[in-house]
């Protein structure tokens, strides 16, 4: 027998791999182009530099970070109770806290959530995934809900949640 009347095992797979190879070819690019560092001398002067300590409540807020402009425009808030959502403003509430630069402030604004509110690349990722990877993931090795949290000043943090409370702005 020839093998021109035999199809090769590897023939089967001809038809998925080049449906899927394309879309994902094209997305690894953006994703490499995206996080290239092509411009890492003008990126390294744009990149603030905080120094690091330990944060605490006693501190003064910089004027440019968020609690500082709220406090220049004559803001208060008053810490409220329920869900944390993004674009939310919260008051980090575990003091002390570590590694954090001098004059953060204390109040935020949320960026995401974890569990749920994921934005349009994290959505065909995640599609992405699913679609060589079928089986759950186990929550177990996700930790618990957090969120990502602009304090101005181009400074975000990852913060748990249990250490956060959201705040009324008046």
């Amino acid at each position: 027998m020839e093998t021109g009347d035999k199809k090769l095992p590897t023939e089967r797979f001809n038809k998925p791999v080049k449906k899927l190879l394309f879309p994902l070819l094209t997305i690894t690019s953006l994703v490499i182009i995206g996080c290239s560092d092509s411009n890492s001398k003008n990126a390294a002067s744009n990149t603030p530099q905080f120094k690091k300590m330990t944060w605490t409540s006693d501190q003064p807020a910089a004027a440019d970070s968020l609690q500082g402009q709220l406090q220049a425009q004559g803001k208060k808030w008053v810490k409220t109770s329920g869900t944390i959502k993004r674009g939310d403003y919260v008051q980090d509430i575990l003091d002390p806290r570590l590694n954090q630069p001098e004059g953060r402030g204390a109040i935020a604004k949320v960026i995401s959530v974890s569990g749920g509110d994921t934005g349009p690349f994290t959505a065909l990722m995640q599609r992405v995934w699913r679609a060589f990877f079928p089986k759950p993931a186990s929550t177990a090795s996700q930790g618990p809900p957090a969120a990502l949290v602009d304090f101005g000043r181009g400074y975000r943090a990852g913060i748990n949640l249990s250490e956060l409370s959201p705040v009324s702005i008046q």
